[in-house]
C-alpha cells in the first residue's frame, strides 16, 4: 500500500489507501497551532532486496549510489530501503528515476527509498537533477518511528530543488524517499542526488552589527499577527509603518547581522513589541538561512515577507524560550525582502536580540 501522503494527490485512478497532506512537513509557528501530522501507513512484510545485476559505477563525490532501483521501493511494492549510511556532517545519495518502473494504474514513475541515521537537531534534505522538472509530482518523503512506518514530513520539488527541513529531529535512523508520479512513463531515466545534512550553517553573528534598530517608535511594525485570524497577519492601522531600511544586500556566502530589542509593550493580536526590517538579496541567492537569537526565556517568532507583504516563510516550530529559532528559506535573487521579529504574549520585554542572515545558492 501506498504511505505517501502527497502521492495521494496524482493517485487518481488508484486502489491503495493513502493519507491526505501539505505541501511541506507539518510544521507551524512555535506560537501557533501544534503539529497534526498524521501517521504513515505500514507498507505490508518487507522482502530481503537484491542488488541490481548492472550497478552503477559509484562517482567520486557519493556517498551511496543507489544499489537495488528494482527492490527499494517500499511503497507500491514491499521493498527494502537501501542503508545510507549515518550523517555526521552530510550524506550525499546518488540514484536515478527509472523509465521502466512506470505503474500505469497508480501513476507511479519510480519510488526509491533509503536509510540514514541523523544526529539529534535541525536535519536538511535536498533532491536535485536536470530534467526532474519534466516530471508532474516529484518529492522527498521522510518517515520514523519502529517500522519506519510513521510520517514525519515531504518536501515538494521546485525551483531547480526540493528542500525538506525540520529544526528537531530526535536522533535515530529515518527513511528518506524519491516519489515521482506522472500520468505516463518517462522516456528516459533521470539521475539525482538527495543530500541529507546536520544543518549547522549560519552560526550566530558575534562581530558588530551591520544593522541596529533604530529608534523603537512602532513605525516599524507594518504587520499584526494573530495565528488564529484569517488570514494571520494584517496591516498595523498605522499607514505610515514601514519596515525599516538597512541598505543590506546580502550575497552568496555573506552574512550579516541586524541588532533590536523588543520592547514591554501592550499586546496587537499575539504579540507586544514587533520590529520589521528590509534588506535585498543578491544576484547569486536564491536560498537564506536565519537565525533568531536572544539571551533571557522569552518566547520570539521571526517571519520573512516580500516587499509586497506577501508571507515566505517562518522560524522554528518549536516552543522556543531562549537562545536561537532557526531555519533555511527558499528566495530570488535580486529582491527585497522583510524580516519580522516579535515577542509572544504572555512574556516580558525589553529583550534585545540578534538576527544572524546568511545568503547561499544552492547548487546541484
Amino acid at each position: 500500500m501506498i504511505r505517501s501522503h502527497r502521492l495521494f494527490s496524482v493517485l487518481l485512478f488508484a486502489t491503495v489507501a493513502a493519507c491526505g497532506g501539505d505541501d511541506g512537513p507539518a510544521t507551524q509557528p512555535d506560537a501557533g497551532p501544534g503539529n497534526d501530522a498524521s501517521p504513515g501507513e505500514d507498507a505490508g512484510p518487507i522482502e530481503d532486496a537484491a542488488p541490481d545485476p548492472d550497478g552503477p559505477v559509484q562517482p567520486v563525490d557519493c556517498d551511496h549510489t543507489e544499489a537495488s532501483d528494482a527492490n527499494n521501493d517500499t511503497y507500491t511494492v514491499a521493498g527494502t530501503p537501501e542503508d545510507a549510511g549515518t550523517v555526521t556532517t552530510s550524506v550525499t545519495i546518488c540514484g536515478q528515476v527509472d523509465s521502466t518502473h512506470f505503474d500505469e494504474k497508480n501513476q507511479v514513475v519510480d519510488v526509491d527509498a533509503f536509510t540514514a541515521t541523523v544526529p539529534e537537531g535541525p536535519v536538511y534534505a535536498t533532491l536535485s537533477g536536470p530534467g526532474l522538472e519534466t516530471i508532474e509530482e516529484v518529492f522527498i518523503g521522510v518517515y520514523g518511528g519502529p517500522n519506519l512506518t510513521t510520517y514525519v514530513g515531504d518536501a515538494v520539488y521546485e525551483d531547480g530543488y526540493a528542500m525538506f527541513f525540520l529544526p528537531s529531529l530526535p536522533a535515530g535512523t529515518y527513511e528518506f524517499a524519491v516519489f515521482t508520479a506522472s500520468g505516463a512513463a518517462l522516456t528516459a531515466s533521470i539521475p539525482y542526488k538527495m543530500r541529507i545534512h546536520h544543518d549547522t550553517r549560519c552560526p550566530k553573528i558575534t562581530a558588530d552589527a551591520d544593522h541596529t534598530e533604530g529608534a523603537d517608535d512602532g513605525a516599524n511594525d507594518v504587520f499584526v499577527v494573530d495565528w488564529a485570524a484569517e488570514p494571520f497577519n494584517s496591516p498595523t492601522p498605522n499607514e505610515a509603518d514601514a519596515a525599516e531600511a538597512t541598505n543590506l544586500t546580502i550575497g552568496h556566502g555573506e552574512a550579516k547581522r541586524i541588532s533590536g530589542t523588543l520592547a514591554e509593550t501592550p499586546v496587537a493580536g499575539e504579540y507586544k513589541d514587533v520590529d520589521t526590517f528590509a534588506f535585498t538579496t543578491g544576484p547569486d541567492v536564491n536560498e537564506l538561512q536565519i537565525r533568531l537569537n536572544w539571551a533571557d526565556m522569552n518566547d520570539l517568532d521571526w517571519l520573512l515577507f516580500d516587499e509586497n507583504g506577501e508571507f515566505v516563510s517562518y522560524g522554528s516550530a518549536i516552543p522556543q524560550e531562549g537562545e536561537d529559532e532557526y531555519a533555511p528559506v527558499r528566495v530570488q535573487p535580486n529582491t527585497t525582502y522583510w524580516v519580522w521579529a516579535g515577542l509572544y504574549d504572555g512574556y516580558t520585554g525589553p529583550t534585545p536580540y540578534d538576527l544572524s542572515i546568511c545568503g547561499t545558492q544552492f547548487e546541484h
